[in-house]
């Protein structure tokens, strides 16, 4: 009856293909046949069927090839208007778990002598069978397959000479019998796309005749451990268009020729060294441009500014120097061109927002109608040109200028349309020498989609600016710490519903600690340490803290804008520095040491049970520690040092498991250490400074 039910299904596959049904394959079922249940058409399929015309069913003959493996199942098969196979998709459905694998007996292919396009994703597949059809074959793609024999790389290289695509990743490099960059690639004269990517422990360098093939229009040898020259001498007429060899162990120059005219995609992150070429300002088709992680070094040309479609730059982590020209404000202007997803995930933003450019914490981007320009850590120097940059003509921009030496002020309104002139997602100038104070024009129109502003680590002045609370619907991560800001906290943050991280430690805000600010209910990380805020910590009840929450944090999806969303967190201990990247789905955080914070520790602190740390150190607080904290199972490192609490270490305390740091010196407490191993491995940092502890010996 299984064995019955198995060639109807196929049947019914093979009749679907033939009717000529739109984005169904002849073979739509994928589960095993034994355990596949009826097949039946409605809706628009039925509709497609009736009205499709008639074209001729796979022959007989090729149809018995494939029912002598139907019983595993396949995803699907094309046949051309004589009936003859010419194309195979087999993949592992994606309902199978990992544990079950997909076998086929692949000596019937050798029927299928028109076979053109073989696909094998997931499968337990003996690719000894693909020689069985190999000079009739236009394109080739295997990806990530339990393969049951290597594939006689070697012997096929010279019958594939048909091949058009050739495309092989995520596989083990033992799963390849022979170097698949051996010179005998350049035979495959034909090639149009060659994709050898992210195959583990392939080794060797590249042969410098690809760069002679003249069809290539596509190249991805990325993820790999390639090593030696990066290829050079490209021919001045080349189709190439997409070019992709990052991530390998590639040295030398970059070669004119390598970014030719007729470019629209480029990355090649490696270890290259020299000068940026003047002449890439002649690659007016190039959309994305990355030559991150390099050691590239020298000033930006002034020719780049041709790069008219461009829509996303990364240059970050080079040794750059010089100041930014100003005719990068001319870049991507022509803003009607789309590429489609260059592998990272775009902002699937609501349909009523006008700005559909996506990033990946402002270090690659995914492109829509915006403009990505990345060149942190570097050592770019001067003033940045705002008139130029500020003039883009684009739906979106995300600019990471991090980590280089820009100095001079930040403009204001009497100089350019700050942030409003540019509707922007992130604004990331961090680690720079930026001074001034805050401009006071964060208009609501131009920035009612920013989400982040990172301006960390500068030289910046005066109070927070009372425009920022324009920004209450989107802002989620406001970081101004390490500057010299000033003035009170203002009540107004307590709008800002959609925070998640706010960081303004190390600067000098004095005044009361507001308690406004615990009405920010989404916050993860509050680092309020190193100011000089004064008065006491709210007894209020934080159980509508939802950002604090363990439950928030690891069932609830965070934004979507900054689900992926990171940067290095550095909470300065007493002790060490502890370094945490605030990836918004995993660190929570809570810091208001080095204030002048009196009163006791709340014991409602207890009920924000997500907590990984907590810094409560260097203030004037008084009181027991309350047995509340015990209910913070997540806490890695808390720090209450240098206060004037008294009593004993509540036993409560044992509970947090996870703890790795933790230190109460400084205080006047007393009575025995609690009686757990995480307390005893801690004796250093409790006994300094207080000798009314008592040790005990904690249990081995």
């Amino acid at each position: 009856m299984l064995q019955a039910m198995a060639v109807w299904v196929f049947m019914m596959a093979v009749i679907i293909d033939g009717l000529g049904l739109p984005q169904v394959s002849c073979l739509q079922p994928t589960l095993p046949f034994e355990a596949a249940g009826p097949v039946s058409l409605a809706g628009e399929a039925a509709a497609a069927a009736a009205a499709a015309p008639y074209q001729p069913l796979c022959q007989a003959t090729k149809r018995v090839a494939l029912l002598e493996f139907a019983s595993s199942g396949f995803n699907g098969v094309t046949c051309d208007n004589s009936g003859f196979i010419i194309s195979l998709l087999l993949y592992l459905p994606p309902y199978y778990t990992e544990d079950q694998e997909l076998h086929f007996n692949a000596s019937p292919l050798a029927k299928l002598q028109s076979l053109q396009a073989l696909e094998l994703g997931n499968i337990d597949f003996d690719s000894s069978a693909i020689a069985l059809f190999s000079s009739t074959l236009t394109s080739l793609i295997v990806q990530e397959s339990p393969l049951r024999s290597p594939i006689p790389w070697a012997a096929l290289a010279a019958k594939l000479f048909r091949l058009t695509t050739l495309q092989v990743y995520n596989l083990p490099a033992q799963r390849l019998d022979g170097n698949m960059l051996a010179p005998e690639l350049c035979n495959l004269t034909r090639l149009e796309t060659l994709t050898i990517s992210s195959i583990d422990g392939l080794r060797g360098s590249i042969p410098s005749c690809l760069s002679k093939l003249p069809w290539l229009v596509s190249l991805d040898l990325s993820n790999n451990h390639l090593e030696g020259l990066i290829l050079q001498h490209w021919n001045a007429t080349s189709p190439l268009q997409r070019l992709d060899l990052s991530s390998n162990f590639l040295m030398g120059f970059i070669d004119p020729s390598l970014l030719g005219w007729n470019r629209v995609y480029v990355d090649v992150g490696n270890n290259l060294t020299g000068s940026m070429p003047h002449s890439l300002g002649n690659s007016t088709k190039l959309i994305k441009l990355s030559m991150a992680n390099n050691q590239l070094s020298g000033e930006i040309p002034e020719e780049w500014g041709n790069l008219y479609n461009l829509k996303e730059l990364d240059l970050s982590r080079n040794h750059l120097m010089g100041k930014i020209p100003a005719s990068m404000g001319q870049m991507g202007r022509n803003s009607s061109l789309v590429y489609p997803a260059l592998g990272n995930p775009p902002l699937n933003k609501s349909a009523e927002r006008r700005h559909p450019l996506g990033a990946l914490a402002m270090r690659g981007c995914s492109t829509g109608t915006g403009f990505c320009l990345d060149l942190h850590s570097n050592e770019l120097s001067g003033e940045i040109p705002w008139v130029n940059l500020l003039s883009f003509d684009y739906d979106l921009v995300y600019w990471n200028f991090a980590d280089n030496r820009l100095t001079r002020e930040l403009p204001d309104q009497e100089k350019v349309l700050w942030v409003g002139g540019v509707p922007m997602i992130s604004l990331k100038l961090d680690h720079n020498s930026l001074s001034g104070n805050l401009p006071d024009e964060f208009d609501n129109d131009g920035c009612l989609d920013l989400v982040s502003v990172v301006l960390s680590h500068n030289h910046l002045t005066g109070p927070i600016p009372p425009s920022l609370r324009n920004l209450s619907s989107s802002l989620v991560v406001l970081d101004l710490s390490h500057n010299h800001l000033e003035g009170w906290l203002p009540q107004w943050i307590q709008q800002m519903h959609s925070l998640r991280v706010l960081s303004i430690g190390f600067n000098s805000f004095s005044g009361p600690l507001p308690s406004t600010i615990w009405n920010c209910t989404k916050l993860q990380v509050l680092d309020l340490s190193n100011n000089n805020l004064s008065g006491r910590i709210s007894r209020q009840s934080f159980s509508h803290l939802q950002g604090f929450a363990y439950s928030s944090v690891w069932e609830t999806q965070v934004n979507t804008s900054l689900t992926l969303y990171d940067e290095i967190l550095t909470i300065h201990g007493k002790g060490l520095d502890l370094k945490f990247t605030y990836l918004l789905t995993a660190t929570v955080s809570l810091d208001l040491s080095n204030n002048a914070l009196h009163g006791p520790i709340p014991p409602q602190l207890g009920s924000l049970d997500g907590l990984i740390f907590l810094g409560l150190s260097s203030n004037h607080l008084t009181g027991l520690i309350p047995e509340e904290l015990g209910r913070l199972k997540q806490l890695n490192s808390m720090d209450l040092a240098s206060n004037e609490l008294e009593g004993e270490i509540p036993q409560a305390l044992c509970s947090l498991t996870f703890l790795s740091y933790g230190d109460v010196s400084r205080n006047r407490l007393r009575g025995p250490i609690p009686e757990c191993k995480q307390w005893g491995d801690l004796l250093p940092q409790l006994l300094h400074g207080q000798p009314r502890l008592i040790q005990i010996r904690p249990p081995s």
